[in-house]
């Protein structure tokens, strides 16, 4: 037998067949199939923790910041973060400009003064970009967002913001504020000021209405965490409050 026709029986012995090597893809993408949900689960899982400490660190700056300046003082300025966001802890120009309408000048913040030892120190994180949020309402003497907890829409004000690690940003949001609360009652609602992560689906799914009650209690889990009502519609917000201790 010459060497050419053994090594081609050599072949064909230690070879595979096209049915064997079908069989071994099938595996192979069965195989795959089941680990990378796996991979994914573990890598939102990593963000969500990244994501949580991140939060937390803005919440350790807010307590650092709300000490200086003395927030429970100036429930307008409180009204201002629900509004507006995180800007007074990243830069001092406010969002919507000198004005938003001529009798109401925009919150300022004074700079720390070391006689008295109150005022704003900041900025006290870094700010790592600009988005644009809900435009206005129709009502230009109020000139108010359309709804606590900075939507972004396609134009309206463009505020500065701390990047979350899905690619979207950090959002403060409060219960709603009524023309009918006394200065008391403004101040309740403003200490459930809290911090909120849009989570993997990118989407703000928590309004006020899901996160307090109708007496403007936070909803809980049997475990004392904040939970809004919407959490089994797909709602995977990461939620933490940003004054976890506040006493007024």
């Amino acid at each position: 037998m010459s060497k050419r026709k053994s090594r081609h029986k050599s072949l064909q012995k230690n070879g595979f067949s096209l049915l064997e090597l079908l069989i071994v893809i099938a595996i192979l993408g069965v195989l795959v199939s089941l680990v990378l949900p796996g991979f994914s689960g573990a890598r939102e899982d990593a963000k969500d923790k990244v994501a949580r400490a991140e939060m937390q660190e803005i919440q350790s700056a807010f307590r650092r910041f709300s000490a200086d300046v003395g927030l429970e003082n100036y429930p307008a300025k409180l009204k201002d973060i629900c509004n507006y966001g995180l800007w007074p802890l990243l830069q001092e120009e406010h969002p919507r400009g000198a004005t938003y309408q001529a009798d109401n000048p925009v919150v300022k913040y004074a700079e720390y003064d070391a006689v008295t030892g109150i005022g704003r120190r900041g900025p006290y994180l870094s700010w790592e970009g600009r988005e644009v949020m809900a435009t206005p309402t129709g009502d230009t003497a109020a000139a108010e967002p359309v709804a606590p907890g900075q939507d972004k829409v396609a134009a309206g004000t463009t505020i500065p913001v701390v990047k979350d690690t899905y690619g979207g940003y950090y959002r403060v949001i409060c219960p709603i504020i009524t023309a009918s609360d006394t200065a008391a009652a403004k101040l309740r609602k403003y200490k459930k000021l809290v911090l909120i992560c849009t989570g993997v689906n990118g989407v703000w799914d928590t309004t006020p209405a899901h996160l307090y009650d109708d007496d403007d209690n936070f909803r809980l889990n049997d475990d004392g965490e904040i939970t809004p009502d919407n959490r089994d519609d797909g709602n995977d917000d990461i939620i933490i409050r940003l004054l976890p201790t506040a006493t007024w």
